[in-house]
């Protein structure tokens, strides 16, 4: 094609561009004078005293001088400010657009020229992509596939300042969200290029981007994206940030918190249940691990990881792992100790949800009854024991875990729990109904409430256990609150005596048992509940009716 010979350029334009491509310096001076300089170059765009391919043959003797680094690098940011400066009113027809792909991939290559070329790039790509679309490469190939895969090959971006490294990062997520289907074509390339962009990523800035990365890659683009070597790649690079501590500096202008970065790190991780595979063991060694010693943190971290992983993975993967999980939940309570057992206790009930996720009320699958089943029953024999088990306290809050996941689970626990604790007798018989073991109380009211379901618009309450269910667990806690003495006078309500403290008193027992009664009171009805509400009005922990008649009032 023969030349282009630029409009005459008058000696303003020259001294801006002069100014700006010069600048060595980035004191607030400098700065000024090379915004000052840019906005009059693209003023002059503007209102077409010169075009931007005018600028590139005027920019041409700095762009090529390989003994000027700083030049070069002016030079090209100059244009890429011009392309993504809406003022400038750049009207690039598609030979125009074919042409600064070419010239800012060529650039990729020279380390001074990366920040302008993903500059310039992440403009065109945005703001002329209807000709963008259109245009192909040699290999027949859409032209974006072609400027991704020069991007990966040419462009090492951890070498390069955090600000480049942004840059790149930055350009890729938009490859990777508006682009998707063209860099797709690359295959296995993509995925190693995203791999090596992030790596050893520190700048919190960042690490949230490489995260996002990571997510989009995994969970957008196709499997044949990212082979199984650069899957095992990029679960390092993102473990590597695990547990994630980061605390903003004093007067951090990015707002930039910890728990931005674990989101970010979570998603990435929960991308595709490709991952699990990986990232299970690694939680759940983290978890248990004695390097961890006493950071609380990172085993609730990793915990936490372990349960957002698996609803996001769905049902299948979750199954697949759920053996894994209940086990060494149940070491950890149940075998030794452990800081965390609440959160152990939620991990278990977050898996065992997404596990069930697929399967409807009232239906047992069959790998149900095999894998988890008969260790329920075994936990509830401990359960039932309570702290005169070593394993008690940890058996508890497993079955309760369990019965909080989903109503099959509910029922199961509720089955392997009350009945045992009551004997074969019948409650509704001539015998006294027998009382519920004293140290059993907090279960079965952990138990009560997993059977709650959350009130619907019309602000009615629902149960998941039945009143014939529920009939004798009440006898049960009225029973065992007749061997009981009242709290004394000015000890507070129930509930407030209760939740003072783990230590266990007089006061605090009889307050849960007077819980439970009116919970289950309330759980089966008026109707099946007269003599236990009869109970606690002659305990005087209800008012007589005129009295109550009078509040009202």
């Amino acid at each position: 094609a023969a030349r282009r010979t630029p409009l005459h350029m008058d000696a303003g334009i020259k001294e801006a561009i002069s100014r700006y491509v010069e600048s060595d310096h980035y004191g607030d001076a400098e700065k000024d004078g090379r915004a000052a300089a840019l906005q009059k170059v693209i003023a002059s765009l503007a209102e077409g005293k010169v075009q931007l391919l005018d600028l590139v043959l005027h920019l041409e003797p700095a762009l090529n001088d390989t003994a000027n680094p700083q030049g070069r690098r002016h030079a090209i940011q100059l244009l890429a400010d011009c392309l993504r400066d809406p003022a400038a009113e750049s009207r690039l027809n598609f030979k125009h657009v074919e042409t600064f792909v070419v010239f800012f991939c060529s650039k990729l290559c020279d380390w001074q020229c990366v920040e302008g070329s993903t500059t310039g790039l992440t403009a065109i790509l945005r703001r002329h992509a209807p000709q963008l679309r259109t245009l192909k490469a040699s290999d027949g190939n859409p032209i974006v596939t072609d400027i991704a895969r020069t991007l990966f090959k040419g462009v090492h971006t951890p070498s390069h300042t955090q600000h480049v490294r942004k840059c790149i990062l930055d350009f890729a997520h938009l490859l990777l969200t508006e682009w998707r289907e063209e860099v797709s074509l690359l295959g296995a390339s993509l995925g190693e290029g995203i791999a090596v962009s992030i790596e050893e990523e520190r700048d919190p800035r960042n690490l949230l981007t490489s995260f996002a990365l990571a997510k989009l890659l995994l969970q957008d683009c196709e499997q044949e994206c990212v082979s199984d070597e650069t899957l095992n790649t990029l679960f390092e690079s993102l473990v590597s940030y695990f547990p994630i501590t980061f605390t903003p500096p004093k007067n951090d202008k990015h707002g930039i918190t910890g728990e931005d970065l674990k989101v970010g790190l979570s998603a990435a991780l929960a991308s595709t249940p490709r991952m699990a595979t990986l990232v299970v063991p690694f939680m759940l060694d983290s978890a248990k691990d004695i390097t961890v010693g006493d950071n609380d943190l990172a085993i609730k971290d990793a915990l936490a990881m372990v349960g957002f992983c698996m609803e996001r993975y769905g049902a299948e993967t979750a199954r697949k792992h759920l053996s894994d999980v209940f086990s060494t939940a149940r070491d950890q309570l149940c075998r030794t100790t452990t800081p965390c057992p609440a959160e152990f206790g939620t991990a278990v009930r977050r898996v065992l949800a997404a596990a069930l996720s697929d399967v409807p009320a009232g239906l047992t699958p069959h790998w149900l009854s095999r894998e988890i089943e008969p260790t329920l029953k075994t936990l509830a024999k401990e359960a039932i024991r309570g702290r005169s088990s070593l394993a008690g306290d940890g058996a508890k809050r497993l079955v309760v875990a369990a019965a909080e996941a989903h109503p099959v689970l509910l029922q199961t626990v509720w089955a392997n729990t009350i009945p045992p604790m009551l004997g074969a007798g019948d409650a509704g018989g001539t015998q006294a109904p027998k009382a519920l073991p004293i140290e059993a109380l907090q279960l079965v009211l952990d138990l009560a409430h997993a059977s709650e379901v959350p009130s619907t618009a019309s602000g009615a309450k629902r149960y998941l256990l039945t009143t014939k269910q529920l009939k004798p667990a009440l006898a049960g806690a009225a029973a065992a609150l007749l061997t009981l003495e009242p709290a004394p006078p000015g000890s507070g309500s129930p509930k407030a005596v209760a939740a003072e403290d783990d230590a266990v008193t007089p006061e605090k027992t009889f307050a849960l048992a007077v819980e439970l009664v009116g919970l289950l009171c309330e759980m089966v009805g008026e109707d099946a509940s007269a003599d236990a509400f009869q109970l606690l009005r002659l305990l005087q922990l209800l008012p007589p009716p005129a009295e109550a008649a009078a509040v009202a009032a």
